[in-house]
């Protein structure tokens, strides 16, 4: 969540507050507050995470790929030594 979107919950929230001061609701609110500043905490988190196990997973396709062709490699040259061995007959 960015700054502004931050503070224009906050504001929402005072305000609502403030209204409902009379009702005897602002610890009900600010409870619902925390709860909702966590949750977008949590969120945001998570969602940096998953950015990072995105570019780890890309990371380990691509060294795969690689070693993939380091064993091709290696296959086909036992391959080419194997052709050249002389029959045992």
């Amino acid at each position: 969540m960015n700054r502004t979107a931050e503070l224009e919950l906050r504001e929402c929230s005072y305000s609502l507050t403030k209204t409902c001061d009379s009702l005897s609701m602002e610890p009900e609110l600010k409870s619902l507050e925390e709860k909702i500043f966590l949750l977008l905490r949590l969120y945001q988190d998570t969602c940096i995470e998953n950015n990072k196990l995105r570019k780890e997973l890309a990371d380990t396709h691509a060294q795969n790929e690689k070693l993939n062709e380091k064993i091709h490699i290696a296959a086909d040259r036992l391959e080419t030594l194997l052709l050249k061995l002389p029959d045992n007959d």
